[in-house]
């Protein structure tokens, strides 16, 4: 089946692939060939891959993915690819959140700093994980 991730500043992956795994709203969700039809929302949390070369990891910070025949489209709110994950880049990130989380915040903006700070978290322990 073929498979498209792509977020709001670029497309990520588009290939064939065997299996899919995302982070829906109530859990992980698998997804393989002659799928059912579906929309779903998608959470924190990483998307595998596999495919005939092996397996790939996206770490994604929520968004939309649907399923279509033989085609799956997911649209990111932010994902990057566990190859280019960068150490420095996302301790300076979770740095950043919890400062803000810190300081008095309406209620709209702590969550959406508490998402960002999953977000965060769960990159550098992919990144981690890669070593």
């Amino acid at each position: 089946m073929l498979l498209k991730i792509v977020s709001s500043s670029k497309k990520l992956f588009e290939g064939d692939v065997e299996e899919v795994y995302v982070p829906g709203s109530k859990g992980q969700m698998g997804i393989l060939k002659n799928h059912r039809n579906m929309i779903s929302t998608l959470d924190v949390g990483q998307v595998k891959i596999k495919n005939l070369e092996g397996e790939e990891i996206f770490i994604l910070n929520g968004g939309f993915v649907e399923v279509k025949g033989e085609e799956v489209i997911i649209l990111a709110d932010e994902a990057e690819s566990t190859r280019d994950l960068v150490q420095k880049e996302i301790g300076d990130a979770i740095k950043l959140a919890e400062e803000k989380m810190a300081s008095e915040l309406p209620p709209t903006e702590l969550i959406r700093l508490e998402k960002q700070l999953r977000y965060e978290r769960l990159k550098r322990e992919s990144f981690e994980k890669s070593k």
